[in-house]
């Protein structure tokens, strides 16, 4: 009797093994628990999980939910194209970053450049370009054409590519960038804001949002202080790669 107890407590001991092992729950599975307060999601063929808390501009306190969401979606965006936080870090190496973004229904497409120090004869720009994703609970209206609603779990995809610059071509755009330094508000002019520049220079971090440069004008108030032509030349500048 006690031999059989042994035997039924070996093979019970065998089963759990075998089933804890030969049937463990997958990696995968198991990150997409610890992602249960924000979505996963999976990105140039990996998982990802993205934290909608996230904010890399600030928020302000007394804009309406419209405008609040834009701000998040580009948050959000960032953090897709695997783009860190600048806003209220600590960053010590010279950045700059631009961010262009065309909101449906005519466009729908994000493309950033983010530019390095290479060597001493060039400066690296990386270029990374996707279509916009929108997160489906920070809108409550389905219908709006600006707010498309998709599932959390979509595939998203972006191209990466990569240009050497000689510093002579860049001084051009660091010209017109210069120029546009009183502009560093969070000025939107009705529309949502489609165009930023973000900085870091000497320890010091700047920061321009707004929307695309061809619609500034000089009726908005908050736009008289920004060259509409500087904000053009940047985003011709841009069009070379």
């Amino acid at each position: 009797m006690e031999v059989r107890t042994k035997c039924r407590v070996f093979f019970f001991v065998v089963f759990v093994f075998f089933y804890t092992q030969g049937y463990s729950t997958p990696l995968d599975t198991i990150k997409e628990q610890n992602c249960s307060n924000d979505f996963w999601i999976q990105i140039n063929g990996n998982f990802r999980c993205i934290d909608t808390a996230i904010h890399y501009y600030p928020l302000i306190e007394f804009w309406n939910k419209s405008e609040r969401n834009t701000f998040r979606l580009k948050s959000l965006n960032l953090q897709l194209l695997k783009e860190d936080k600048w806003y209220n870090e600590e960053i010590q190496e010279d950045r700059l970053r631009i961010f262009l973004i065309e909101y449906a229904p005519n466009y729908d497409s994000i493309v950033l450049f983010s530019f390095f120090k290479h060597t001493h004869d060039s400066i690296k720009l990386i270029k990374k370009e996707m279509s916009v994703f929108y997160y489906a609970d920070w809108f409550s209206n389905p219908s709006n054409a600006l707010c498309p609603i998709i599932e959390k779990d979509k595939t998203m995809v972006y191209k990466e590519t990569e240009f050497f610059i000689d510093p002579k071509n860049v001084a051009k755009l660091k010209k017109q960038l210069h120029r546009l330094r009183k502009c560093e508000t969070f000025d939107h002019f009705s529309l949502p804001p489609a165009f930023v520049i973000e900085y870091t220079f000497k320890g010091d971090y700047f920061l321009l949002i707004s929307s695309e440069p061809k619609r500034w004008c000089k009726k908005y108030r908050e736009c008289k202080k920004c060259p509409k032509s500087s904000g053009i030349q940047v985003t011709e500048w841009l069009k070379q790669y």
